[in-house]
């Protein structure tokens, strides 16, 4: 082939090889993912907290969230309505020759009134069991942050290829941290801890895990853990009892799963589950609290997962409420599937009821109608007294018990005055609940006695009173006054 015949042919192919090259220039270009990791040295500044929710153990740490990949981490709110006022939120995936493009960010949402990202998977801290020297045993207790503004809060490792000087800022609804770089949160931060409330004092695995939802496109997912063994003196704290739904029980209706058993509130802080059934399978498994059958906006009322190899047959199991989840609004106890979002069985609280008791109110009508009367025991009374000139007052008293029963009993007084009087007189009343018997004469503030003080002076003035007016007609003195 001669010179000329191989120009010819290299110039015919020259376009070819320019779209080719392009081509393999383009295929070249690639996605410069970030790579979140925990650092485990912020994790040993530590305290335990016993003032934020009384009647509970906080143990608190700092945690920090390095990005060690090749690209920022980058979230960005779209401005569009999720339909409760947050918005949703994409993100940006930067590439090797400048490009970016856009992708959901899962479960991310970004709430304009707090300026911050919110999403249940993104960060969760755990005490584990630790299983002969290093081993890592079971979740013991659990904790999340629910919102947070991600940002580059400190410097991690500049020599990072692609590290900046300076590190992304959170800005609005724009959140993100930069290579080398990481996202710290202090102890004294809400929610940054774990309720360990209830567990014996000893050595634990503490654990962070970040993005453990994988809502992040990321370069590795196997690095998102990080744990250190502590040495916790947990201290024994008492919790209060009352809360209106302490005693309520309930028993589970079998959904799936074969959960059975029953659910008792034993104070404000501790569910009781007893004869529990469940076979211990499932998507991250916990008990949940309710309004109403709707099961919309549910409150995690374990902290941790309950699903078990082998599950539990006919068990009793404590349940310690974590810090920053009430009772307040619950009706329903579930045994719910969380990434379902399902209910393997679920239990109606039913308030626990009352005793039954006997109880007597009395009261006079005193002076220009004036009178005090309180009842005593658990029944309800009222009572009237009526007097006219310094004729006889009949006071008759009603009892009514709340719950399953009802009673009545009528009695009489006497008393002089002018006008009328109104106050109790003397009934009995039995059934469940607990009340008071409340005359309706005016009674000046400041001037209630205690009941057991009241009911004796009653007591000791209707013996005077009747005194009296047995003397007075004795004596013949009982002329009616004429009107003025």
């Amino acid at each position: 082939m001669t010179f000329i015949t191989r120009s010819i042919l290299l110039w015919r192919a020259a376009p070819l090889l320019f779209v080719c090259a392009l081509a393999l220039e383009a295929g070249a270009q690639t996605d410069l993912l970030p790579d979140l990791i925990v650092d485990t040295a912020p994790l040993a500044n530590q305290l335990i907290d016993t003032e934020t929710e009384p009647g509970h153990v906080l143990f608190r740490f700092d945690s920090g969230l390095p990005n060690v990949g090749r690209g920022e981490f980058l979230l960005e709110a779209t401005g569009e309505d999720a339909g409760d006022g947050r918005q949703t939120v994409n993100q940006r995936i930067v590439r090797s020759d400048g490009s970016s493009y856009l992708r959901d960010a899962g479960e991310f949402l970004y709430n304009p009134e707090i300026r911050m990202m919110e999403a249940a998977g993104w960060v969760s801290y755990r005490i584990r069991a630790i299983e002969g020297e290093v081993g890592v045993g079971p979740v013991l207790a659990e904790g999340t942050k629910p919102a947070v503004r991600i940002t580059s809060s400190a410097v991690y490792d500049r020599s990072l290829p692609g590290a900046p000087q300076f590190g992304f800022r959170a800005n609005g609804g724009n959140h993100g941290i930069s290579v080398g770089w990481s996202d710290i949160y202090p102890r004294f931060l809400p929610l940054q801890w774990i309720d360990v409330t209830g567990l014996p004092s000893g050595d634990y695995w503490l654990e962070v895990a970040v993005d453990p939802g994988g809502h992040v496109l990321e370069s590795d997912d196997s690095n998102n853990v990080g744990r250190i063994q502590v040495a916790l003196q947990i201290p024994d704290v008492a919790c209060a009892s009352d809360h209106p739904l302490v005693g309520a029980a309930g028993a589970f209706t079998t959904r799936a799963h074969e959960v059975s058993g029953e659910v008792r509130v034993v104070d404000n802080c501790t569910l009781q589950l007893e004869s529990f059934t469940y076979d211990g399978e499932g998507l991250d498994v916990r008990v949940y609290g309710f309004a109403d059958a709707t099961y919309q906006n549910g409150v995690d009322l374990s902290g941790y997962d309950l699903r078990l190899p082998g599950g539990y047959t006919n068990e009793t199991l404590e349940i310690t409420i974590p810090g920053g989840a009430s009772l307040d609004g619950v009706a329903i106890i579930s045994i719910w599937c969380v990434p379902a979002g399902a209910s393997f069985g679920d239990a109606v609280l039913t308030p626990m009821s009352g005793g039954e008791g006997e109880g007597e109110g009395e009261g006079e009508g005193e002076g220009e109608g004036e009178g005090e009367g309180e009842g005593e025991g658990e029944g309800e009374g009222e009572g009237e007294g009526e007097g006219e000139g310094e004729g006889e007052g009949e006071g008759e008293g009603e009892g009514e018990g709340e719950g399953e029963g009802e009673g009545e009993g009528e009695g009489e007084g006497e008393g002089e005055g002018e006008g009328e009087g109104e106050g109790e007189g003397e009934g009995e009343g039995e059934g469940e609940g607990e009340g008071e018997g409340e005359g309706e004469g005016e009674v000046p503030a400041g001037c209630a006695l205690p009941s057991a003080i009241g009911t004796r002076i009653g007591t000791f003035l209707a013996d005077l009173f009747l005194i009296g007016a047995t003397l007075t007609t004795l004596l013949g003195l009982n002329r009616v006054r004429q009107p003025v």
